[in-house]
């Protein structure tokens, strides 16, 4: 009677083992479309801010933080360089698609409109500091071979959208003909400038802001200047 009660005993363990194995084996439901558009834009969000403030920044790190398998994480992006090229393209679609608003409902001069767009684009790197320098600052990772996302890449062509509000604006005679890089080069320098003021209002200690008389220099202030400025280059 003994044995068979230890057999009957052993029996039920077994059969609670293999309920659990069975339990741990079965799949989880697929996520929904929608489900995968939010993981994937916090792969995106996650991603810019270890990109741009980690050293030694892995996707495996980037896995972890996201409490993801690796292996799951290259269902979405398949390597370092991959994430560099979907932050970018995410953020620069983002963008020319509010550009491309911002055109469509301008009812003012093409002056005011470029007016708008720059101070968008600085609204914008304020609020998106890691995916701003995702886009201008950081360079793609080296690989050894092309994922998906690179082999059918296609530039968003921003520049194209603002080089055509310029040629429009040039033929009715409201901007006057300089070259837009003028207007680019002026926007990515203001980012950098707004990001040295904000340092030096924190630490008191940078050098190109700390200069006497710059002193009382803030960024509603700069902007003020930059926008007179820009409409000064460009009123004919």
């Amino acid at each position: 009677m003994r044995y068979a009660h230890i057999r009957c005993c052993i029996n039920e363990i077994g059969l609670k083992s293999l309920l659990q194995e069975n339990h741990s084996n079965t799949r989880k439901p697929a996520r929904s479309e929608e489900e995968k558009r939010e993981l994937y834009e916090k792969i995106i969000g996650v991603g810019a801010e270890m990109f741009a403030s980690e050293q030694g920044f892995s996707t495996r790190k980037l896995a972890n933080r996201l409490s993801m398998t690796q292996g799951n994480l290259y269902n979405y992006v398949t390597s370092k360089r991959e994430l560099w090229i979907a932050i970018r393209k995410h953020d620069f679609e983002l963008i020319k698609t509010e550009f491309s608003n911002a055109i469509s409902s301008h009812s003012g001069s093409y002056i005011d409109l470029i007016e708008k767009l720059m101070i968008f684009f600085l609204d914008y790197s304020d609020a998106n500091p890691n995916s701003w320098k995702m886009m201008f600052l950081i360079d793609p990772p080296k690989s050894n071979k092309k994922g998906p996302l690179e082999e059918n890449y296609e530039p968003i062509q921003l520049f194209e959208i603002i080089l055509n509000l310029f040629n429009l604006g040039s033929k009715k005679g409201e901007i006057r003909n300089v070259s837009p890089l003028v207007l680019y080069s002026l926007a990515v320098g203001a980012v950098l400038t707004e990001m040295d003021i904000k340092i030096s209002e924190r630490s008191k200690v940078n050098e190109l802001i700390s200069d006497s008389s710059l002193d009382k220099i803030d960024i509603a202030n700069f902007r003020k200047s930059l926008i007179e400025t820009v409409r000064y280059i460009l009123t004919p």
